[in-house]
């Protein structure tokens, strides 16, 4: 009997798809086409880092971000760790994250042992309630010889105004680890 082949991972083909994905999914282009169009896009987008996220299941901080985009309010200075449905913005949401896995030292890649130790966890919480928001649960492990590992946590939700939304993160990996993260949320019907 012969052991099965472990499958060779392409991963320049895998960084093609994925710039191709963000190319074609460009948010800013989206906003420019919607306005000429005469549509207003309801669109904000944020930039969010953490650092030393511990090991462990039991601890899953959110990220705090900052302002990029956001024409109609839905980020507060107050609140950097959530992005809230201004009142008259209630309706259907695509909600679309990527997170950024890195070493402390950024400069350090992750290895064989890093691969096997754990997993990085994401998902998305709705007004602080238990458990993710259906579908945005995202779990990988760590790609050996790569300075990061990214994930890709999306939901489509219906929102009210008052709503806020959250982005989780916990790994078991390494003791400590740090995160960059980017959430676009959009309106895309009522």
């Amino acid at each position: 009997m012969t052991t099965p082949r472990t499958p060779q991972i392409d991963y320049e083909q895998e960084l093609k798809i994925v710039r191709k994905f963000l190319k074609r999914n460009n948010i800013n282009d989206l906003m420019l086409a919607m306005a000429s169009w005469g549509v207003q896009p309801h669109v904000v987008r944020v930039v969010g880092y953490k650092g030393d996220i511990v090991s462990g299941l039991n601890v899953a901080p959110s990220v705090d971000f900052s302002r990029d985009i956001d024409t109609d309010g839905y980020f507060d200075s107050t609140h950097k760790d959530r992005l809230t449905v201004p009142e008259g913005l209630g309706g259907n949401y695509f909600i679309h994250t990527e997170i950024r896995w890195l070493k402390p030292n950024p400069q350090v890649e992750f290895d064989l042992a890093d691969r096997d130790a754990g997993r990085f966890y994401s998902h998305l919480r709705l007004n602080n309630e238990q458990g993710p928001v259906e579908s945005s649960r995202s779990t990988n492990s760590a790609v050996p010889f790569a300075s990061g590992t990214t994930q890709i946590c999306m939901a489509e939700i219906q929102l009210t105004a008052g709503d806020y939304i959250q982005l989780l993160v916990n790994q078991t990996v390494c003791p400590k680890l740090q995160v960059n993260a980017w959430m676009t949320m959009r309106m895309v019907g009522p």
